[in-house]
């Protein structure tokens, strides 16, 4: 008897060194140095710094663009993406068409494309596959601005990741495969159709079809409707749009393809006999849900679509264009620190279980320079409470999000202790991130806005509520 007592008292404690070891292998504490202690925030502001833009590539003799869309929808059943309840289920049908849209403008001396997508994000498997065959129609990388609308109820199917089949379902590299080619197709039927162009800037409050849906009225939302129009010498007019709230009008029950409010609202502006084209990129979405109290599912949606629609309407009405040649992109990597995907306040996986989980992929923000606007792309769920922080001189800010990689929820520092999804579960590389992508943006837009400016003054029109 006392054999066995020993024995199990050695089993017992051999189960809990293995546990113990287990733990110790697994998880570690979270790391709260301020972010200006960093070393990724010296590696990411020294980039910055020693940027050297070509003043001569910004401006040239002329400015003309293009536009074109292209099909999403796929020829097989999919796993739809957005929503992890979803389990991976196949889709049972098409609600809406999904597109991605593409703009192409030129100056004579810079190329840059322009992507949006009816997608979750721009996965960052299609960003990769992108690097490569970017070449057939002439761009880089380097000169191609991605952002995607983050509907929840397009194609899945495309991240190999145990996390991106959580959301995404299983994967396709045929998906992967489809999505570039598409992309590559409307960006060459963009190029193929490009004439002289103006450019005209605007936003108007929209603050009542948003709301902050991380910590309601004790936050702020970012209520405006952005847009960038283009206008060509046939009189054609192209409409480039941005919005804070989530695209999630529709439930994770719905599981037909369906582009949420995002598509309505592109196809209420189409309708319109001025506007020729309408792409929408998702804005700063981190902590804002759609608005519409009392309403959900479908009457949500076409209540946010026609009245993001009739507000867009009052700017398109009075909005005026103006030549420019200002055109220019940058493209700076992101240095992060270790991944710090919290179980607790204080605990965190260690890097490697993140990596395994999510996957290891660089991360990089966008700024573009068109005329006096800047847009700024992210590869996030970027806060709408941060963009009253970002600024540039005698420019028009566009902040968006979903740019090609993907590193979780950025939500405003004084919130990150908060036990919710975007601040815990969602928020993968620690505290202080909000103010560093805030201050890394700005270093950016303002390299951006010392170029030469050869238009007249910012022509951006505001609208207040009506």
């Amino acid at each position: 008897m006392k054999k066995i007592f020993r024995t199990a008292i050695w089993v017992l404690l051999g189960l809990a060194a293995l546990l113990l070891l287990a733990l110790l292998a697994t998880l570690t504490t979270v790391d709260r140095t301020p972010y200006g202690e960093t070393a990724h925030y010296r590696q990411s502001r020294a980039m910055l710094d020693s940027m050297a833009l070509d003043a001569a590539a910004a401006t040239g003799p002329y400015l003309r663009a293009g536009w074109a869309r292209r099909s999403l929808l796929p020829s097989m059943r999919l796993p739809l993406a957005g929503y992890g309840a979803r389990e991976g289920q196949l889709m049972q049908g098409v609600k809406d068409s999904i597109f991605v849209r593409a703009v192409v403008l030129d100056n004579g001396n810079s190329r840059v494309g322009m992507l949006t997508a009816d997608l979750l994000i721009i996965p960052v498997q299609v960003s990769r596959a992108l690097d490569t065959a970017l070449h057939s129609v002439g761009l880089s990388m380097d000169r191609l601005y991605l952002s995607a609308t983050h509907t929840h109820g397009s194609i899945g199917g495309w991240d190999p990741s145990p996390v991106g089949e959580m959301f995404a379902g299983a994967y396709h590299q045929q998906v992967v495969q489809m999505i570039v080619q598409r992309m590559l197709e409307a960006l060459q039927a963009a190029m193929e159709n490009m004439q002289a162009v103006k450019v005209g800037f605007g936003q108007v409050d929209a603050g009542e079809f948003v709301y902050n849906r991380l910590v309601g009225a004790k936050g702020i939302t970012d209520p405006w409707l952005r847009m960038m129009v283009l206008e060509r010498e046939d009189s054609s007019r192209a409409v480039w749009l941005s919005f804070a709230a989530h695209a999630t009008t529709l439930p994770d029950e719905e599981m037909r393809i369906h582009a949420d409010y995002p598509g309505r609202l592109i196809q209420l502006l189409e309708a319109r006999p001025d506007v020729d084209f309408a792409a929408f990129a998702a804005g700063a979405v981190g902590s804002h849900g759609p608005g519409g109290k009392g309403l959900s599912g479908q009457k949500k949606l076409e209540l946010i679509a026609s009245g993001l629609a009739e507000r867009a309407a009052a700017v398109l009405d009075t909005l005026h264009t103006r030549p420019t040649t200002s055109l220019y992109m940058l493209r700076l990597p992101l240095m992060l620190g270790e991944p710090q995907l919290r179980i607790s306040h204080s605990l965190r996986l260690r890097p490697w279980v993140f990596r395994y989980l999510a996957g290891q992929y660089p991360a990089y923000l966008l700024a573009l320079k068109v005329g006096n606007g800047i847009l700024l792309g992210t590869p996030c769920d970027f806060s709408g409470e941060l963009v009253p922080e970002l600024h540039a001189d005698n420019h028009f800010l566009m902040p968006t999000s979903f740019n090609g990689g993907y590193v979780g929820y950025i939500t405003a520092d004084k919130w990150y202790e908060l036990d919710t999804y975007e601040t815990r579960t969602m928020n993968w590389f620690g505290p202080g991130n909000g103010a560093y992508f805030v201050e890394i943006m700005n270093g950016m837009a303002a390299k951006l806005s010392s170029l030469p400016q050869h238009e007249q003054a910012p022509s951006e029109r505001r609208l207040s509520d009506r």
